[in-house]
């Protein structure tokens, strides 16, 4: 045990000393020079993965969005467009001619628009309704069209479901907003085509192109039983669209190919586009020239709405 602790002890102060030949190399090569040892070793590299934060893009900067004057403003300008005012003093007034209008109002239900969002959204609703029911020089009917990713009629006899102002109010107070737990969007089979690709719940998907469509339709396509169109023949047609979001089914170029057949058969189209996730460039290409307002939130939007329908009582009453 003794020898074998010198050998170590003798083996730790070699490999201390300053000698630079190796106590090795001098057992195994007495007398001799030591040989030039060159170790050479891979570089160390260390690929760490990128450290990303996926945040949703804003498409929208705060500097673009409209104040609540003229967001009132533009509101107010566009009910003038659909429906000009009569001069009661001009000499082509005619006091028996009333404008007919028929209107869509339409309104984004995708989970991004959240439950408070979606009752300011009907807050919208309501105040254009009033804002198309207090000028006298117009009779207008409406229909209530929401979307996310497929469209839903919620008035169920189109343009002849609502006999009142009231019960128009009534109805669009009684507006669902459907959300299922949380905001986890997990695939499904397409009800509307089982056996083709799987897709998300309704809700996770801005369809804005389905909506347009759709109302195209009930404007120049369908028709009641008795063949009567469903929208007048002579009437002013318009649509309001109230959303938050950028379509994403898959893009945004259906959505534009859709609102341009729109415009070319003179559908007035007005967009109240809310938040930071709109895409400015899709709401210029949905509305009718500068029919389009910009706003921070739903509650934002539903003031400057509220404006609007207050300037409007005070012009027409």
């Amino acid at each position: 045990m003794m020898k074998t602790l010198s050998v170590v002890v003798l083996l730790g102060v070699a490999l201390q000393g300053s000698d630079a030949q190796s106590l090795f190399d001098r057992v195994q090569n007495p007398g001799s020079n030591p040989p030039t040892v060159t170790t050479t070793l891979p570089p160390v590299t260390t690929t760490l993965p990128p450290v990303t934060t996926t945040l949703p893009p804003q498409q929208v900067d705060d500097t673009d969005f409209f104040s609540i004057d003229e967001s009132a403003k533009r509101i107010v300008a566009f009910r003038d467009k659909v429906a000009p005012r009569t001069d009661p003093f001009s000499i082509d007034a005619n006091p028996q001619t009333i404008e007919e209008v028929d209107v869509i109002l339409m309104v984004d239900r995708s989970y991004s628009v959240g439950r408070e969002g979606f009752r300011n959204a009907k807050c919208v609703l309501r105040e254009w309704a009033q804002l198309f029911q207090d000028n006298i020089d117009i009779r207008f009917r409406v229909t209530l069209l929401s979307f996310a990713r497929y469209p839903t009629l919620d008035s169920v006899d189109y343009f002849r479901t609502y006999n009142s102002f009231p019960g128009l109010l009534n109805a669009i107070d009684n507006l669902k907003y459907y959300r299922h737990g949380d905001n986890s969007c997990p695939v499904r089979p397409d009800p509307n085509n089982p056996h083709g690709q799987w897709i998300s719940l309704d809700g996770c998907a801005t369809c804005t192109h389905s909506a347009l469509d759709e109302a195209y339709s009930i404007f120049f396509d369908y028709k009641y039983q008795n063949g009567e169109m469903l929208s007048r023949f002579h009437s002013t047609k318009a649509i309001i669209v109230v959303t938050d979001g950028k379509s994403n089914c898959p893009s945004s170029a259906p959505t534009c190919r859709a609102a341009r057949k729109l415009r070319e058969r003179k559908v007035n189209i007005f967009v109240q586009a809310v938040g930071r996730q709109v895409d400015a460039g899709e709401v210029r290409c949905i509305a009718t020239e500068d029919d389009y307002n910009l706003n921070a939130d739903y509650s934002q939007t539903c003031r400057s709405t509220t404006l609007a329908r207050e300037i409007g009582a005070q012009r027409y009453t």
